[in-house]
C-alpha cells in the first residue's frame, strides 16, 4: 500500500480480527511512504487486538521504473514475497486493502493445495482475458484480491529478476498489470475454490442470502464522499471500530456527505460519468481537460 490506503487498509484489519478473536495473526503490511502518524495508528490496531503487524518499507529499486500512470507500483509487491516474506512459512493470504472480513478466515487458509501454486475463486466473466494475454483456451483467469499462496512452490518462480523480465515479454499486452502478470505465471498452477463466500465489484450474479465472508470494494470505494455502493453500511461498521473511528463523524456523518451520496446527486454525477459519456468525452475534449475529469473520476468514483 501507499498513503492513499492506510486507512482502508486498517479498517480492512479491523474486521479481520473482529471476526476472529481466537486467533494469532502475523501481518506483513508491504508501503511506501507512509507517515509516522500512520505507522502509529497501525501500533494502535496492533496494540488493541494484542496481534501481530510488520509494517514494511519496500525498497524503492523495487519496480521503480514501471510506468505507473494507470496502477501505482505498489500493487506489484504481492509478486515480492521471496524478498520480504520470512522463507520458512509454508503459505501466506494475500489480501488487497479494499476489502472487508465478516467472518473467520481459518476456513479459508487451510485450503488443501493439491500439489498446486496458489488458490483462489475464479469468475466467469474474467475468462475472456486469458485469450487477450495468448493463454490457452481452457486457462483459468482469476481476480488478484485473494491469494493464498502456497510460498514454496510460488518463491521458485517469484524472483524479482524474473517478475520483470515478465513485465517486459508481455508489457505491450498487460492492462491489468500484476492481475494480468499472475495469470501469465500461474495460470496452469491455480487451485479454484468456491466463489460464494467472496463478493467482489458489483457482481450481480452474487447469490446473496446474507453478506459475504469477504467484501472487495474493487468498483465504487466506500470511503469516497461521492460513492454510495453495495455494502458500505458494512464497511462504516468497521471504521467506527478502527483507530480511525474519528472519521466517521467527521466525513461520513455530515450534511455535505449526506448530500453527495443522495440518490439525486448520485444519478447525475454517474450518468456524467458513465463508460459511454467518458468514452464520448475523451474524443472530443482537449486531452488537459479530460486529464482533469480523469482525475476527478480516480478520486471519488473508482
Amino acid at each position: 500500500m501507499n498513503r492513499n490506503y492506510v486507512m482502508p487498509c486498517i479498517v480492512a484489519l479491523t474486521s479481520i480480527f473482529e471476526n476472529d478473536k481466537e486467533s494469532d495473526f502475523t501481518v506483513f503490511l508491504l508501503h511506501s511512504g507512509i507517515t509516522d502518524f500512520e505507522i502509529k495508528k497501525i501500533k494502535e490496531l496492533a496494540d488493541k487486538y494484542n496481534q501481530e503487524i510488520k509494517e514494511i518499507e519496500v525498497d524503492g529499486k523495487y519496480f521503480a521504473d514501471i510506468d505507473s500512470k494507470r496502477w501505482s507500483r505498489e500493487t506489484f509487491y504481492r509478486l515480492l514475497t521471496k524478498e520480504y516474506i520470512p522463507e520458512d512459512l509454508d503459505r501466506i493470504l494475500y489480501l488487497d486493502c479494499d476489502i472487508i472480513v465478516t467472518d473467520s478466515l481459518s476456513k479459508f487458509y487451510n485450503v488443501d493445495f493439491a500439489d498446486k501454486y496458489l488458490a483462489t475463486p475464479v469468475f466467469e466473466e474474467g475468462q475472456h482475458q486469458g485469450g487477450r494475454l495468448g493463454l490457452p483456451k481452457d486457462s483459468v483467469y482469476f481476480p488478484a484480491g485473494f491469494l493464498l499462496y502456497n510460498l514454496k512452490k510460488i518463491n521458485n518462480i517469484f524472483g524479482y529478476e524474473n517478475i520483470l523480465s515478465k513485465i517486459k515479454e508481455y508489457e505491450d499486452k498487460l492492462i491489468f498489470n500484476d492481475m494480468d502478470l499472475l495469470n501469465i505465471l500461474l495460470f496452469d498452477k491455480v487451485k479454484i475454490i468456491n466463489k460464494d463466500f467472496y463478493y467482489i465489484g458489483e457482481d450481480k450474479d452474487f447469490n446473496e442470502k446474507k453478506p459475504a465472508s469477504i467484501v472487495h470494494y474493487s468498483a465504487s470505494k466506500p470511503w469516497h464522499n461521492l460513492i454510495r455502493g453495495r455494502y458500505d453500511d458494512i464497511w462504516l461498521q468497521y471504521l467506527k471500530l478502527s483507530p480511525y473511528s474519528y472519521l466517521y463523524n467527521e466525513k461520513y456523518n455530515n450534511f455535505k456527505t449526506k448530500f453527495l451520496r443522495s440518490r439525486p446527486t448520485i444519478f447525475l454525477a454517474r450518468t456524467f460519468f458513465g463508460r459511454e459519456v467518458f468514452i464520448t468525452l475523451e474524443k472530443i475534449l482537449p486531452k488537459n481537460i479530460h486529464a482533469i475529469l480523469r482525475s476527478i473520476y480516480r478520486k471519488y468514483f473508482k
